[in-house]
C-alpha cells in the first residue's frame, strides 16, 4: 500500500485529481487505507454502482488484480491491472486453466485502453505504466 501511496502523491503533485477506492475487505475490516492521507471514496468499496461510476468517469484506473477491477475488462472503462502473479500465489498452469490464456497475455476481449502489464504494483512499475498512457 505504501508503494501505491507514493504513486498517488506522484499523480497529485502532477495536479491530477486522484480518488482511491479501498479494497472491500480493507474498507470493512482492516482499514489500512486510513493509514494514509489520500482522498478515498469508501462507499464505492461496498457498492458496485458507485465503484463503476468512478471507474467509468476516470481518465485511468490502476488496480490490483481482484474481483471488481477484473470486471472492468467487460466494460468500456480504462484499466491497467497489476499483481496477477503477486507473491507467486498462482502458478502459470493454474492461470491458463482458469483464464484460457497464458501468463503474459491479455483477455481476448480487452479493449485498447485495457491491459495487464504482468508486473507488481511497485511505485516504479506504476509510474512506468502511467507514462505509457501518455495522457
Amino acid at each position: 500500500m505504501a508503494e501505491c501511496y507514493k504513486f498517488y502523491r506522484y499523480l497529485r503533485d502532477a495536479k491530477y485529481n486522484v480518488i482511491v477506492v479501498p479494497d472491500h475487505e480493507d474498507a470493512t475490516d482492516i482499514c489500512q487505507y486510513a493509514d494514509f492521507d489520500w482522498l478515498t471514496h469508501v462507499p464505492a468499496a461496498t457498492n458496485l454502482g458507485y465503484r463503476f461510476a468512478l471507474y467509468e468517469g476516470a481518465l485511468a484506473n490502476f488496480c490490483s488484480a481482484n474481483g471488481p477491477p477484473g470486471m472492468l475488462f467487460y466494460s468500456n472503462s480504462p484499466v491497467t491491472q497489476f499483481d496477477q502473479m503477486r507473491a507467486d500465489q498462482i502458478k502459470p498452469k493454474l492461470w491458463r486453466n482458469l483464464n484460457g490464456f497464458d501468463v503474459g497475455g491479455q483477455f481476448p476481449w480487452s479493449k485498447s485502453n485495457q491491459k495487464m502489464p504482468w508486473s507488481d504494483s511497485t511505485f516504479d512499475n506504476l509510474v512506468a505504466e502511467w507514462k505509457v498512457l501518455d495522457l
